[in-house]
């Protein structure tokens, strides 16, 4: 059996910055002791790993596990107490191992400090290989610094010979039924007197075999060593694609109930092409509210295809629809066909993921490429947004994109980078990652430049539309984005898009309203749809320090999406309480 020791029971003092233990601090977005972890299960050879941890934070351990590891990979996974001394730990993952399979003469036992993420794959099982046919063995780089002596503390007399020099790595392997018969073999105090396993068993004579480590694989034990580890990871990514979504046949179709008729409807597609967009999003699929034609709310994906598309897809971009989580039976779906939509994008609010997730299944089973967006991804605590990205990342591994959806543009720079850290980390790296932009706040172009610069190790994908047309308070725009864009590299011709903003949607704007408001604004700082104050303030009675209250104590699992029942029955309670009040 060959077994690995994650020794993680420090709570360690050393840091400034922080007031957990260094195994737990986010490192772009993940804990250290994670990362660490995550270079251990990807050795299929580990028959078990166990992690000795502190009793206070056994059950925090626990939670990442869950957050960050796929039920198949937690089977090999063993949370243990750890011990007082480092020792003690390594101690109790030995008995732990044995008291689980016994032991037997070929068991071996590969410890390794959660504090050093940076570890590589090939030194795991080079160590494990000189465990296997020595017995011992021990991850070290040859010193390099000129170590000097003194004999009084006061005056260096001497210096040593640094050929045969080496400091000290892990992992680390030992042969458990020797590591075993010599542990035995000294009392307690004896073992205080050592600082670890491997210094125990250089005492008694034992040789360890030479396994190379880096320089990179090193400790994380001090606030400068986080930032140099931060700045390693995001140094650690290569230039990736950028694409553009336009969603203005969708998003801005809800302004004007998605009548654009279809004349506008190809306009507006071949405004699109000739600008060089990489998606174009078609439209709603709704079977309730949708339409055969004239409309961006349509029916079904082949009324897409009749109407909007028979004019033609253009070599090289994608066409998508998108599906709010029931309002499709997407087991309806025609399969893909070359002449259709080619993708689908799956939007679904924090109630309903794990039901979308079996709607995804489907949508992928059709062969429709499938993109992930994850609505009001701020209602999301970490855990449960990374237990949704491991998920997809295990039941959806073949969907095209996860997106950060800023459903009312609340995020500022801060908030998305956080979260940008959280995907990057842990969405499978065959999926892009994308970002979905409101106005609420005037933040959608500074986030755009936000998510564009973030050290991504994913392919990206921005949405805007023209003139950030739009529900509400509207999303990025097409025409300035692709300026941005185009000195990244892109080649986007946005005289079109002017063209277009001049022969229609600048009056068009000027007819049905988009962009900032105060209502909008609204909507973002107490977290709820605009479509509430669209509803309270049709009433007149509700001025804006009504509309405030009503917002402020408006029950949070209500806010994020619009319950016209709820609405009304709430309005009317206010209005009643309110009237008493004032009789009072």
């Amino acid at each position: 059996m060959i077994y690995a020791a994650i020794l993680a029971g420090g709570i360690g003092k050393r840091m400034e910055r922080y007031s957990i233990p260094k195994q737990f601090i986010m490192l772009s977005g993940k804990p250290v002791i994670v990362r660490t972890l995550e270079k251990f299960v990807s050795v299929d050879r580990f028959d078990r790993i166990y992690i000795a941890v502190h009793k206070d934070w056994i059950t925090h351990m626990e939670e990442l596990l869950e957050a960050f590891f796929s039920s198949e990979q937690r089977q090999r996974i063993r949370v243990i107490e750890g011990g007082k001394e480092r020792l003690d730990s390594f101690t109790n993952v030995m008995d732990a191992a044995i008291a689980e399979f016994g032991e037997h003469d070929d068991d071996i036992l590969i410890c390794h400090d959660s504090v050093r993420p940076f570890v590589r794959e090939q030194m795991i099982n080079d160590c494990i290989d000189a465990t296997l046919e020595t017995g011992l063995a021990l991850t070290v780089v040859p010193t390099t610094d000129t170590i000097h002596v003194s004999h009084d503390n006061e005056f260096i007399d001497g210096a040593l010979d640094r050929r045969g020099l080496y400091n000290g790595q892990n992992p680390s392997g030992f042969n458990l039924k020797l590591l075993e018969g010599t542990l035995k073999g000294f009392t307690e105090e004896e073992k205080r007197e050592v600082t670890g396993t491997t210094q125990l068993m250089l005492k008694c004579g034992f040789e360890f075999k030479i396994v190379r480590g880096h320089t990179s694989n090193f400790k994380i034990t001090t606030d400068n060593d986080i930032d140099v580890a931060e700045r390693m990871l995001k140094e650690d990514h290569e230039d990736r694609k950028i694409s553009l979504l336009d969603c203005t046949l969708r998003d801005g179709g809800i302004v004007l109930n998605f009548d654009y008729g279809l004349p506008r409807m190809q306009s507006i597609k071949n405004t699109l092409e000739k600008s060089g967009v990489d998606y174009i999003e078609c439209g709603y699929i709704d079977e309730k509210k949708g339409s055969p034609e004239g409309r961006t709310c349509f029916n079904n994906e082949v009324s897409i295809e009749k109407t909007l598309l028979t004019s033609g897809k253009k070599p090289g971009v994608k066409y998508l629809a998108m599906i709010d989580y029931g309002t499709f039976d997407v087991t309806r779906l025609q399969p893909r066909s070359e002449n259709g939509i080619d993708g689908i994008r799956l939007a679904f609010h924090k109630e309903h993921w794990r039901e979308s997730i079996e709607w995804g299944k489907t949508i992928l089973e059709k062969g429709y490429d499938l993109f992930i967006q994850p609505m009001v991804t701020k209602r999301y605590s970490d855990e449960e947004y990374c237990q949704l990205i491991r998920i997809c990342n295990e039941e959806l591994a073949a969907a095209k994109g996860f997106y950060v959806v800023d459903s009312f543009g609340q995020m500022d720079s801060a908030m998305l980078t956080h979260f940008l850290e959280l995907a990057d980390a842990n969405v499978a790296p065959n999926m892009l990652l994308g970002f979905h932009a409101h106005n609420n706040r005037q933040l959608a172009f500074s986030n755009a430049k936000t998510f564009l610069a973030f050290p991504m190790h994913h392919d990206r994908m921005l949405d805007a539309s023209i003139m950030g047309m739009g529900k509400g308070a509207g999303n990025l725009c097409t025409e300035l984005i692709e300026e941005v864009l185009n000195t990244e590299g892109k080649n986007y011709d946005s005289t079109v898009v002017y063209d277009a903003i001049s022969e229609y949607f600048a009056e068009q704007q000027k007819k049905t309203p988009w962009g900032y408001s105060l209502d909008y604004y609204l909507s973002s700082l107490y977290s709820c749809t605009p479509s509430y104050i669209k509803i309270f303030t049709a009433d007149e009675r509700v001025t804006t320090d009504v509309l405030i209250e009503m917002l402020k104590n408006m029950p949070e699992e209500k806010k994020a999406a619009c319950d016209r029942k709820f609405a009304a029955e709430y309005l009317k309670q206010y209005i009643d309480t309110s009237s008493l009040k004032n009789q009072d």
